[in-house]
């Protein structure tokens, strides 16, 4: 059984009433989804009379709190979990100032435990659309930012019935000339899990529509055409067009980042998104002379390790730089299979025993034959038109990337300790492992891979403590 509204109210007003004065600190609300922020001596918040703060008995209430909120299913599938810390800490200092503070989160806790769905609109790239605005179905309005687009959103009902004014005030201000193609939608999720659903329904829109057009060289569809020509989130992806059109004016400005409109149960929100991208340190990555090795090995494809390892690089890459979990999940099980498989084909459980047989310790292998399956069947359920919130979960893709680079390495090793020349000699090595034939050498190309695995965070035991990587998309300025 959860824990009832009545409680959580009863730790927010808690956690509330003990905000106090933080003179000299500087606010970071995302800073309180880490708990060493939040739990220092210089966490604030914004508050209308300045920094803020919680004492230590507030911040356990609050923290009480928002786990209580993330056990309800209906506050989860709606909010991002670092998003919503923040939020809640903000919530608090709110009901401090409120004149009855118990009377604010009564009313209030509803927004967090179950929200209505968010009004999300955002001009697109690389998108033509003739005539007025559409309303397809009651999912989404698509058509080019004008008078009317308004009119048409408040089709789509619930929060959309009364948002006319707030969409046209978001059109108005598009300053592209000529105006661009917007899309609006209803999505479950608030905040930043709006922007993301919103964007994918709206990837899902155009992809449908290109898989199912029976006369693609009419319309000038044509495939290879590069991915800086793919549809997307204005701002996030370029417009071609207006890129074109932008060189030959001496005032243009072209934009980099997106301004959408999220109108939420919280309010009406147009943070800035952008593509943050640390540059790839290469000069360290490579100072790893065996990894620069086998980069060199790759590049002149020797060999039938190397071939593999070429081929599962790319898919690796599209899932790496993929926003997009469910993409990423299956290229990194192509990546995975380009590996391990065969040009025959598998049947998934030789897939598995060969995963399995990568690791020189014949007491892991079970443990990496369950860790495969986990992974596979992930992938399947995607790729067969399944969902799944797995993807989704913090640590997953990592810990599949890793799954992959530790393949990687093992046949690495298989070339050297086996004496690899050829795609049969791999197929006899597989075989020699699985009938007991034949074992990883002691002292071997492996031993010394698996320490290097090892030390760089690559063990059983780092996988208990996973942490996502930096890049996301949309991070709000």
């Amino acid at each position: 059984m959860g824990v009832s509204r009545q409680h959580i109210a009863d730790l927010l007003a808690k956690a509330a009433a003990t905000i106090t004065e933080a003179p000299g600190t500087d606010p970071w609300t995302y800073g309180w989804s880490l708990p060493e922020y939040r739990q220092s001596e210089g966490a604030a918040l914004d508050s209308t009379n300045g920094p803020v703060t919680m004492t230590p008995e507030g911040i356990s209430a609050y923290e009480e709190a928002v786990e209580a909120v993330l056990g309800q299913a209906s506050a989860r599938d709606r909010w991002d979990v670092e998003e919503l810390w923040g939020l809640v800490a903000s919530f608090c200092v709110a009901a401090s100032e409120a004149r009855d503070l118990r009377a604010f989160i009564d009313r209030e806790i509803s927004k967090l435990l179950k929200p209505s769905p968010a009004l999300v609109v955002f001009p697109v790239a690389n998108v033509g659309w003739d005539g007025a605005p559409r309303l397809l179905g009651n999912k989404c309005v698509i058509g080019e930012a004008g008078s009317n687009f308004a009119d048409v959103v408040v089709e789509l009902g619930g929060r959309a019935a009364a948002a006319r004014e707030i969409v046209a005030d978001f059109v108005s201000q598009q300053s592209h000339q000529p105006p661009p193609v917007c899309f609006a939608t209803l999505v479950p999720g608030q905040r930043g899990m709006a922007f993301e659903q919103a964007s994918r329904r709206f990837e899902a829109l155009i992809d449908t529509a290109l898989l199912l057009d029976t006369d693609k060289k009419k319309h000038k569809l044509y495939a290879a055409r590069g991915t800086w020509n793919r549809p997307g989130v204005r701002g996030l992806m370029l417009d071609r067009g207006a890129v074109e059109r932008s060189m030959q004016r001496k005032d243009a400005i072209v934009e980099l980042y997106s301004r959408p409109l999220i109108y939420d149960v919280v309010g009406k929100e147009g943070g800035r998104h952008w593509y943050s991208a640390d540059p790839v340190p290469l000069t360290a990555v490579l100072s790893n002379s065996d990894l620069c090795d086998e980069v060199l090995n790759s590049l002149s494809n020797q060999g039938p390790i190397h071939r593999r390892i070429g081929v599962a690089a790319r898919w690796f890459s599209e899932a790496f730089w993929s926003s997009n979990p469910d993409d990423a999940t299956l290229a990194l099980g192509v990546a995975l299979d380009a590996l391990i498989g065969s040009k025959s084909g598998l049947p998934g459980r030789a897939m598995k025993e060969r995963f399995a047989l990568l690791d020189d310790n014949p007491q892991s292998r079970s443990i990496r034959a369950k860790r495969y399956e986990e992974l596979y069947s992930i992938r399947s359920r995607i790729a067969h038109g399944g969902v799944t919130s797995k993807v989704e979960e913090e640590g997953f893709i990592e810990e599949f990337q890793r799954q992959v680079t530790w393949a990687a390495w093992r046949l690495i090793a298989m070339q050297v300790d086996f004496s690899i020349s050829s795609d049969a000699d791999l197929e006899s090595a597989f075989e020699d492992l699985r009938w007991g034939t034949a074992s990883w050498p002691a002292h071997g190309r492996g031993e010394g891979i698996s320490a290097m695995l090892q030390k760089g965070g690559e063990s059983e035991e780092e996988h208990a403590d996973l942490r996502p990587c930096g890049c996301r998309l949309g991070v709000p300025e």
